[in-house]
């Protein structure tokens, strides 16, 4: 029997760019989930925490920022226009 991952164990690479989008665009989790609707603060930690980004949200983001859904679950950046992904890996690092 496989063991259920918790919170915090999926990919920590979809983690990471979910943080650089939220400080590329809102300052905090809450401004992020105002900037956004129907994503309130707390579900967005979770997303920050390692909780899966669900499809609903990827595609909410896409659609308000352009952020393409290879790049957010996979890390490719084919889809990315260049400035934005520029900011985003910037951000990423830190």
């Amino acid at each position: 029997m496989k063991k259920k991952k918790g919170p915090g164990s999926e990919d920590r690479e979809i983690t990471q760019r979910v943080i650089a989008v939220r400080k590329a665009f809102a300052k905090s989790q809450m401004g992020m989930g105002d900037k956004l609707l129907f994503v309130d603060r707390s579900r967005w930690n979770n997303f920050e925490r390692g909780y899966p980004l669900s499809l609903a949200v990827a595609k909410i983001l896409h659609a308000h920022y352009g952020i393409s859904l290879d790049w957010l679950y996979f890390g490719e950046t084919g889809n990315m226009s260049p400035p934005l992904l520029q900011m985003l890996q910037k951000l990423k690092g830190r």
